[in-house]
């Protein structure tokens, strides 16, 4: 009896044996199973990368996507990016269109007055609540220019718009852009000054608007002219330095070009010509960024020849005879000195100590940190941060001599001229 319940145990022992194997076995495959999808899963299903900007392959930079994220975007897939898992996404602007994306674009080779929208409005709507400011980039931009003559005579003279009032005797349009207009506007913003004329090569940063930015093109489709631009637009996160200062314009590194709208930056030569003015009503700072081991800034104008120079933002202070730079009591705001660049402690570059102080405003035909110069010069400031302020007024006032006449060519003489604006190179030195 006891055999057989010894045996009996022994194998009611194995079959549980059996079942436990079996139990452990089946559970074991189906693990090796799931592993092995979710190793195949982890590799085909699930490829994550940030959506940064990328250069498309035609030039123009985007966003990377994945090719079905730029297809439900309406972007176009211009080459490869992370590592060939996502496509560099460019988004082409048009007249009308409205866009939450970054990186996008817009390019007018050719305006038709006939068939062109006007206005043509884009409108830049911010990504995320992170956006503080646009970056708008002009690689093209050739608009009707701002009016240049004093005398108006009918049928000579060009197109005056009807409504417009022309005060002759002070020249109250000369450099108003009174045919063509670009503008970038903002709720809770402040706008761009008026710009016209040609500026390749130019940016602007504007502060986005918690709702949207506009860039107005008005243009008169009655006026026939050659127009063209192309712009691509950044949005700049609040946490990177592009974002948080306060100026239209900001250059980096430690030298470089710039200059005012509708400064043909092409010349080699600055000659008497009414059609090289600068703009009306430009009231804005061109800021430069204090690199590292660097102490002041230092400007010259691009061209200085002994019979040109590209500065001249107002009427000389020694009359049209001869040509001459003027400083703080001059550059008053009034009358014919009312246009002035503003730069705190401008100095001579022999100056190496920052706590000479200098001029505050230049004005005049000729660019020096000298009063009443008559010679082109270079200026320097350690003044932090570095601004280079345009302070442009609504109206150019014409002085006895030039009464009656275009106001330009009194201006423009064989020294430079007081209504060219400027076409300036700065550099950065060290400490």
């Amino acid at each position: 009896m006891k055999q057989i319940m010894v045996f009996l145990l022994t194998v009611h022992l194995v079959l549980i044996s059996t079942v436990t194997a079996d139990r452990k076995h089946s559970q074991l495959a189906k693990n090796n199973t799931n592993t092995r999808e979710g190793k195949i899963l982890g590799i085909f299903s699930v490829v994550k990368f940030p959506n940064d900007a990328c250069t498309g392959s035609t030039t123009y930079n985007g966003t990377c996507y994945t090719a079905e994220e730029c297809n439900a975007k309406s972007g176009t897939a211009s080459g490869s990016c992370a590592s060939g898992f996502g496509v560099c996404c460019t988004f082409s602007l048009a007249c009308g269109s409205t866009s939450t994306e970054n990186n996008t674009y817009h390019a007018v080779t050719s305006f038709s007055t006939t068939t062109g929208s006007s206005p043509c409005t884009y409108e830049i709507c911010p990504s995320s609540t992170d956006v503080c400011k646009l970056r708008i980039d002009f690689s093209a931009f050739s608009i009707y220019t701002p009016w240049t003559s004093l005398v108006i005579a009918a049928g000579t003279s060009g197109y005056i718009p009807q409504g417009i009032v022309v005060n002759l005797l002070d020249g109250l349009i000369l450099g108003d852009c009174l045919v063509d207009q670009m503008q970038v506007i903002g709720s809770g913003v402040t706008s761009t000054p008026v710009m016209c004329g040609i500026g390749p090569g130019q940016h602007i940063y504007v502060d986005a608007s918690p709702s949207c930015n506009k860039i107005n093109f008005n243009i008169d489709t009655d006026v026939s002219f050659t127009r063209s631009w192309s712009f691509t637009v950044q949005q700049i996160e609040c946490g990177y330095d592009y974002g948080k200062h306060k100026c239209m314009q900001y250059m980096t590194g430690t030298s470089g070009t710039f200059s005012s709208w509708n400064f043909d930056t092409t010349l080699t030569a600055v000659a008497p010509a009414a059609s090289n003015h600068h703009l009306n009503s430009q009231d804005y700072d061109v800021c430069f960024r204090q690199e590292r081991g660097y102490c002041r800034v230092c400007f010259s104008p691009v061209i200085t020849t002994a019979a040109s120079s590209s500065f001249g933002v107002s009427a000389s202070a020694t009359g049209p005879a001869l040509q001459a730079g003027a400083g703080d009591a001059v550059c008053t705001g009034l009358t014919v000195y009312a246009d002035h660049i503003e730069v705190e402690n401008m100095v001579a570059p022999t100056i190496t100590t920052s706590l000479t102080s200098g001029l505050t405003k230049i004005c005049g035909a000729i660019f020096s940190s000298a009063t009443a110069a008559t010679a082109t010069a270079s200026a320097c400031t350690y003044k932090n941060p570095f601004i280079w302020g345009v302070r442009f007024n609504d109206r150019e006032v014409a002085i006895a001599a030039c009464t009656g006449t275009v106001l330009n060519t009194c201006e423009n003489n064989a020294a430079g001229g007081g209504g060219i604006g400027f076409n300036m190179q700065w550099w950065l030195e060290t400490c």
